[in-house]
């Protein structure tokens, strides 16, 4: 008894494997998803769906400017004010969601192949920049109140949804494209959203409405809201910039592979996204201390690293086989993609420190230096080496904001010191 006492799990390894679990749960959908559509929409669809949807993902993080992360910060705060802060987040959230899809629905006919219908752009950047956000205010409600169960049934709700509307798709249609899939994603969407918002009003009441003094959230949320769109742009960008320095079957290709990765590391998102509070709260007692708080999440990780990289090497042959004879190649880009999960764990986990540490503008900086390089890299990338100089071009960035976010803390710690020397003195 005494044994099972000393290895009780804390509230951190409880809510992390509560959302790994829903997490896990997600992955199996999304799997199951991602196959369904591949193989129904074939590789030119399905680049057609991936484009359109990489494109309208880089104006997600502006919709609210930041205000997930605010009502993260300010319920941990005061969490007796939660319907208030609810209330402004959600009509910030609404107020720049909508132009922000007119915009994006505008420069995605300009920017994407011309086989990409107006219609699907718009279908999914509404989905995506006006519903979305709402549900993931949902979702930052309930974790901020470290209510895990809940948090993880939503986070992999909106999957279950999707994976009902493209089972429904497939029933209804002869041949579904990326066009109707997109308004079945759409309507998915939409009752998903309506459905969370109804759960939060009976749990936690109706927010309320006070329209905010929108140069208090420009300054505190602006940081957040451009280091979420650079992070967004350099995991999206490359997609967007195969389909038209290659093409749409080669982005199909490269996209299938990457959304594998992603599954994948999965469980490395939920264990950071369950830790953010605590990096916020370490970052009180210095850049050291949030360091070494850190440092206590790499074992672990780089172990499911190993794993996932052998696992990959051993299974990727038989991809084309689950996705059909149109992904033949598919094996050899995700095993030259998979190693790219280590550099993401290390660069947000860095990331995570510098925040902690109130160096928010420095982290949000950075993330635009990264996601510049990565543009100037795929653009001399792709056009010689096709979709390996994508991959090629994302490690690059990634080493570069490892760099830089290294020389970050290196400087905060130096600095930590040289107080101490002088206080001391």
């Amino acid at each position: 008894m005494a044994l099972l006492k000393t290895f009780k799990p804390g509230p951190l390894a409880k809510s992390t494997l509560i959302i790994t679990g829903g997490m896990g749960i997600r992955v199996l959908m999304l799997a199951a998803l991602f196959l369904l559509v591949s193989r129904t929409l074939g590789i030119e669809q399905y680049g057609q769906f991936s484009a359109t949807l990489a494109l309208v993902s880089f104006f997600y993080p502006f919709v609210g400017l930041g205000a997930s992360m605010l009502l993260l910060r300010d319920i941990a705060r005061s969490p007796e004010e939660l319907r208030k802060f609810w209330g402004r987040a959600l009509l910030i959230t609404v107020i720049s969601g909508a132009p922000l899809a007119v915009i994006a629905t505008l420069v995605g006919k300009v920017v994407l192949p011309e086989e990409i219908s107006l219609r699907l752009i718009f279908y999914l950047a509404v989905a995506e920049l006006v519903l979305t956000p709402i549900t993931q205010l949902v979702v930052t409600l309930y974790q901020a109140l470290e209510k895990s169960a809940l948090t993880a049934a939503f986070l992999a709700g909106t999957i279950l949804f999707r994976l009902g509307a493209f089972l429904a798709l497939m029933i209804l249609l002869a041949s579904p494209s990326a066009e109707s899939w997109g308004l079945y994603y759409l309507a998915s969407t939409l009752f998903f959203t309506l459905l969370v918002m109804g759960f939060a009003r009976r749990d936690l009441g109706a927010p309320v409405y006070k329209m905010p003094d929108c140069r208090t959230v420009v300054r505190e949320g602006l940081a957040y809201s451009v280091m979420q769109a650079s992070g967004r742009l350099s995991t999206n960008v490359d997609k967007v910039m195969l389909s038209r320095l290659d093409s749409l079957a080669t982005t199909g290709l490269y996209s299938a592979a990457y959304r594998i990765m992603e599954m994948l590391f999965l469980p490395l998102s939920a264990l950071l996204w369950t830790s953010i509070s605590r990096f916020f709260r370490s970052g009180t007692a210095g850049a050291s201390a949030t360091l070494r708080y850190g440092l206590k999440f790499l074992p672990i990780p780089l172990l499911y690293i190993i794993i996932c990289l052998i696992g990959v090497y051993f299974w990727a042959r038989y991809l084309p086989v689950l996705l059909g004879s149109e992904f033949a190649g598919i094996e050899a880009a995700v095993i030259f993609i998979s190693p790219l999960m280590a550099a993401l764990f290390i660069r947000n986990l860095l990331r995570l420190v510098v925040v902690g540490t109130q160096s928010t503008v420095s982290a949000a900086v950075i993330e635009v230096g990264g996601a510049l390089t990565n543009i100037a890299a795929n653009l001399v990338l792709i056009p010689t080496y096709s979709w390996k100089g994508a991959i090629l071009a994302t490690l690059i960035s990634e080493f570069v904001m490892i760099a830089l976010l290294s020389i970050v803390l290196t400087r905060s710690i130096s600095c930590e010191k040289s107080d101490v020397r002088t206080k001391s003195g």
